[in-house]
């Protein structure tokens, strides 16, 4: 599932869906037997969040973003660190993600997203914890 939202290539998704199916029995009679399933099966039914953090160059460190989103609890998400220029060139054809990102300003800039749809980017540390944590808010 994790591939799919990289790759935005559906046919990770069938497999996925294909292999949560063939295991539907045995979830329903022991499902915490399966733990590592379960996360499975709460990915597929959510919106995964699709987190890309761009340098600007390789001198640049993305670590206050990084360091940022490891205090935020947000399980599904899929995230991918990427240098403009040739890196992200590289990148974009197994991760099209990327397409369109840059380094606003020659700045490390996060673009956080949902569906491939992205709030406004930012370099800025706290409006990117604003964002994740927006993200991972539980909506009844």
């Amino acid at each position: 599932m994790r591939l799919a939202e990289f790759t935005v290539d559906d046919r990770y998704r069938s497999r996925a869906d294909e292999t949560l199916a063939g295991f539907g029995a045995v979830l329903e009679g022991a499902p915490t037997g399966l733990a590592k399933m379960l996360s499975a099966i709460d990915f597929r039914l959510d919106t995964p969040k699709e987190i890309v953090i761009v340098k600007p160059d390789e001198s640049a460190s993305a670590e206050p973003m990084v360091s940022r989103l490891r205090q935020t609890f947000l399980p599904n998400k899929v995230v991918t660190v990427a240098t403009q220029g040739a890196n992200i060139d590289a990148q974009k054809r197994l991760v099209p993600l990327l397409e369109g990102r840059k380094a606003i300003g020659g700045r490390v800039t996060e673009y956080v997203c949902e569906a491939q749809v992205c709030k406004l980017p930012t370099s800025d540390p706290a409006v990117f914890a604003h964002q994740i944590a927006s993200a991972s808010a539980i909506v009844p």
